[in-house]
């Protein structure tokens, strides 16, 4: 009947262990989610590919990685799979990104990709 007891008794805090976790990753989450939506519009500058008309085209992209450094530097440490947006961004404009935390929900943030000033030589 000991035995018994002391496996329900490590049963039990094994769960108010787990719950705790639980509990101090929803709290993280919501604080992190809270900065997201206090995030200014973040802007990327890029050279625009020049052509006869105006183009909305881009040099390179913005990757993911791109907006997970751009997030970390605003205090937003996030993983990868938490970060829903366009794989790679490669024309000017505004996007709305979203991140999307366990026990916290989601927030989005806009970005900005915006022509590069030209260096004159």
């Amino acid at each position: 009947v000991q035995a018994e007891e002391k496996a329900a008794e490590g049963l039990s805090r094994v769960a108010v262990d787990q719950q705790q976790k639980v509990h101090a990753t929803a709290l993280s989450n919501q604080a992190m989610i809270q900065k997201v939506v206090e995030l200014p519009v973040i802007e990327f500058a890029r050279s625009a590919v020049e052509g006869p008309e105006e183009s909305e085209a881009i040099y390179g992209s913005v990757s993911r990685a791109d907006v997970l450094k751009a997030l970390s530097e605003h205090g937003v440490k996030i993983e990868k799979e938490a970060l829903a947006m366009d794989d790679k961004i490669k024309t000017l404009g505004e996007y709305t990104c979203v991140v999307k935390l366990i026990y916290a929900g989601q927030a989005s943030f806009k970005i900005r990709v915006i022509k590069a000033e030209k260096a004159d030589n």
